[in-house]
């Protein structure tokens, strides 16, 4: 069974430093169990920042921004206030599960979506 991908993923600043090739420190998504590709996409736009790996082809990657779009408040946690009062957080971590693979999305605070496919 796939580890959760909100277990492996070390946080980053909220506004991490820019490199010199204009990408920044992102997690090492090659270090999560079972994974058998990864991709980090702008969350703002599904526009990849490094290349995917593995088996996680780039049509894959944006069907599953596409479905984090349809989800709702996967992107856009508005600051709107739940019954209680308290900001809304929005959606953070979704997992779509098939027989033999599943796909692990996380929004991270700095702006990209990370995504993992994983072996059942």
């Amino acid at each position: 069974m796939a580890q959760p991908l909100e277990q492996s993923v070390t946080p980053i600043a909220a506004n991490p430093p820019a490199t010199s090739n204009n990408t920044t420190t992102l997690p090492d998504l090659e270090s999560i169990p079972s994974q058998i590709g990864t991709a980090v996409l702008h969350s703002t736009t599904g526009a990849p920042v490094r290349p995917n790996t593995g088996q996680l082809t780039d049509a894959d990657a944006q069907i599953l921004y596409r479905m984090l779009l349809e989800v709702g408040t996967a992107l856009d946690s508005s600051g709107n206030k739940d019954k209680g009062g308290s900001e809304d957080e929005g959606l953070r971590r979704v997992t779509v599960g098939f027989h033999s693979v599943s796909y692990n999305m996380t929004v991270g605070a700095e702006g990209y979506i990370y995504v993992v496919k994983c072996r059942q």
